[in-house]
């Protein structure tokens, strides 16, 4: 078998590369990333195998290094490094692929290239149907009055709808996404589940240093991630000797009223290095993330790998990995009442909690990257079966 790999970015590109290089499956993986910004992404991916064009992803790269660019400005700039992008990566396909791998929004070209050949494709879709995940937006937007950008705009949603039409797979992360792709009439046997892994080397248990009971959110802050109903509810609760902490950059998407309207309920520690990160998963009681959609969030399963309990919504794509009640609790979005008895009961229950977070440690060990790799190799065998 001989795979091809596409991508602007990293997302898990390379975990999905090297996994294919250990199982000698692997032809090339291409990227936008320069040399020498791939050190910390590569993942053990040999240099001969690399293609990197990174005047395609220099343009995203910097745009979004200028203060206040909105929505708009940087979709647009997306959209042109990206469409470039699937122009050049486009000269690797050729007729000695099996599968070729790609990332949504940078593909049209490159399944284009490989039908003609007759290699078959998979097109990655890391988050929801791409409609979905505009309506969304919106409707909390709109609920929530806030006058903000667009997360995409329509030549986008465009160019990712044709995708979805050429390609003759789509590789999700859970079956939350799976869901909103058959919702918006794509045929279920098209779609191919394989949950992301995480690296247990990386997160690790430590202990706990306090007593207090502590809520963790990671993650960008912004209204898609649902921070303003997490803080909304915390609010509410006033718990003692308890505290919310925030870790991560904070998004231009309208959540800056919601935190200043609620700046005396938090603890703000900001941007950590992604290495460091276990030290903070190890100091929570319990880890909160109220999504209004996600493929499949991966603070999710490196909070779970640190023994750490987790509230989750559905729209996360947690449900991969925790069961309702198991590792944590699995809850609907906008179920604030749910939501606050959720809190409290840990709050009550912080013995039974530890527990929760033990079994999940427990179960993520089932979720390695060399585990995905294996569900991903079974559907790319599957498919080579199919096509003959």
């Amino acid at each position: 078998m001989r795979v091809g790999v596409s991508c602007i970015g990293t997302f898990h590109a390379f975990q999905l590369a090297y996994q294919l290089q250990q199982r000698e499956a692997l032809s090339y993986v291409v990227t936008g990333y320069p040399r020498f910004k791939l050190r910390r992404w590569q993942s053990g991916v040999q240099d001969n195998f690399i293609h990197s064009l990174p005047s395609c992803g220099v343009l995203g790269y910097t745009v979004r290094k200028i203060p206040r660019a909105n929505n708009t400005v940087i979709s647009l700039i997306d959209a042109l490094a990206s469409r470039y992008f699937d122009l050049r990566a486009r000269r690797l396909v050729n007729s000695t692929l099996d599968i070729l791998t790609i990332w949504s929004g940078m593909a049209a070209s490159q399944i284009k290239k490989a039908h003609a050949y007759g290699v078959k494709t998979v097109l990655e879709r890391g988050s929801s149907h791409i409609q979905f995940q505009c309506d969304i937006y919106a409707e909390e937007y709109e609920r929530l009055g806030i006058h903000a950008q667009p997360i995409t705009t329509k030549p986008i949603i465009k160019r990712e709808l044709q995708e979805y039409q050429l390609t003759d797979y789509i590789s999700v992360p859970s079956q939350f996404v799976k869901k909103t792709f058959i919702e918006k009439g794509v045929d279920a046997k098209k779609i191919l589940v394989s949950p992301y892994g995480v690296d247990i080397a990386a997160f690790h248990q430590i202990p706990k240093t306090d007593d207090v009971f502590r809520v963790l959110f990671v993650g960008g802050l912004s209204v898609g991630k649902g921070l303003h109903l997490l803080l909304e509810a915390w609010h509410e609760l006033k718990l003692p000797q308890a505290e919310l902490v925030l870790v991560g950059g904070i998004r231009n998407d309208g959540i800056q009223p919601f935190l200043e309207r609620y700046r005396d309920d938090y603890r703000y520690i900001g941007k950590v290095p992604h290495n460091e990160l276990y030290k903070h998963y190890s100091q929570a009681s319990l880890f909160v993330l109220t999504s209004l959609e996600e493929g499949l969030s991966m603070v999710i399963p490196e909070a779970m790998a640190c023994g750490c309990p987790v509230l989750i919504t559905v729209n996360t794509g947690g449900g991969e990995f925790v069961t309702d009640g198991g590792e944590g609790f699995i809850i609907r979005l906008h179920d604030k009442k749910t939501l606050q008895e959720k809190i409290v009961w840990a709050y009550e229950h912080q013995k039974k909690a530890a527990l929760m977070g033990q079994q999940a440690q427990q179960t993520i060990q089932k979720y390695t990257w060399n585990s995905y790799g294996n569900r991903t190799m079974k559907h790319y065998e599957h498919i080579i079966q199919k096509s003959h």
